[in-house]
């Protein structure tokens, strides 16, 4: 049985050359999202970099792989940022509306965020309904949990005001990838083609096992069953009790292995999926980090250093992995000893 953890970081990926310096506004792309699909599957990945305004074309290395651009999305303007923290407020409150007491037990922080939200500015009165803006961030809004509402309305009130969180990946592209049931499988090189020329290449995995996406958050999970690690980290990243988050969506259902797991790290962040296996079973969980994106150059030391825990339903931990040989990509090889539910936690070392 296997389970492979395929995570992909939204980052800046400064190109540069020994013998001559690349144009001032060359296209690039720092991440795709998910970085990769299954054998015979039609989905929709997102790219995220700068200077990729006219994107026209997909190219991606070997064969049984058709791509074609769905969007292209620039950063959003001033407007377009009011519109979509008024229609999130709202959706927020609808949201609270059908949960009895959630509002009452919403600290002073997030009364004060839903204020700034629906209040745009002092002489703002009368306001027509909110209008969502075409935004590859936006798309699906409806259906976020409340988390997922308060952290991209953290994020468009917050200094940077840009939900992509830097300009050097401000602009989105949604890209319609079709992999051939027969296409090989492995990795592959995916460029995009602009009328300033081609981007840097990103790596592009077609895999055998089915695909799931992450549902944010899915660190509560950690929260529910404490273990010894989480008091750690708890403390480096002490955050008061927020009542909204208790008050959110029933978390992800367990994953069904085996699977492919497309995640995205941010700062700070620990994401965690559940499992259940049986006894005897010897499983394989193999996180692809490095191997999808070798270097960040915004990221300190300049990599992602993926950790790999497992823990039982009683928050033991069961193993732990941050290489494998001479690869700093971890692999956990594991021999499950009980029928039960287990958690695989994924994280920065720092």
């Amino acid at each position: 049985m296997v389970n492979a953890l395929r995570t992909a970081l939204p980052a800046l990926m400064l190109a540069a050359c020994a013998h001559a310096a690349p144009a001032p506004f060359s296209p690039h792309v720092g991440y795709l999202y998910p970085a990769g699909g299954r054998q015979g599957a039609t989905f929709e990945i997102m790219a995220g970099g700068q200077f990729l305004r006219g994107v026209n074309s997909v190219h991606i290395t070997g064969e049984g792989v058709q791509a074609k651009v769905v969007q292209h999305a620039g950063p959003l303007n001033n407007e377009q940022r009011i519109e979509a923290r008024r229609y999130i407020a709202m959706l927020i409150r609808n949201k609270l509306a059908g949960m009895p007491g959630a509002s009452a037990r919403m600290p002073r922080e997030t009364h004060e965020l839903l204020r700034r939200l629906e209040n745009p500015g002092p002489t703002a009165t009368n306001l027509p309904p909110p209008k969502l803006p075409r935004h590859p961030t936006l798309r699906n809004i409806d259906g976020k949990s409340l988390p997922e509402l308060r952290r991209i309305a953290v994020e468009l009130s917050g200094p940077n005001r840009n939900p992509q969180g830097r300009m050097q990946i401000s602009d989105l592209v949604v890209l319609e990838i079709t992999v051939a049931p027969d296409a090989p499988p492995g990795m592959r090189e995916l460029r995009l083609g602009t009328p300033a020329g081609m981007t840097n290449p990103l790596r592009f995995d077609v895999g055998l096992l089915p695909e799931v996406l992450e549902q944010e958050p899915n660190e509560r999970i950690s929260l529910l069953v404490p273990s010894a690690r989480d008091d750690r980290r708890a403390a480096r990243q002490a955050r008061p009790p927020d009542p909204l988050l208790d008050a959110m969506l029933p978390m992800p259902p367990p994953v069904q292995l085996p699977a492919t797991i497309n995640g995205q790290i941010m700062p700070g962040d620990t994401d965690c999926f559940t499992f259940h296996a049986r006894k005897g079973q010897q499983l394989v969980m193999d996180a692809q980090a490095r191997r999808l994106r070798p270097y960040l150059a915004d990221a300190v030391p300049g990599w992602f250093q993926a950790t790999l825990a497992l823990y039982d339903t009683n928050g033991n931990e069961m193993a732990f992995t941050d290489d494998y040989r001479l690869q700093p990509d971890p692999v956990m090889l594991f021999n499950v000893p009980a029928d039960g539910e287990y958690r695989i936690e994924i994280r920065d070392a720092i």
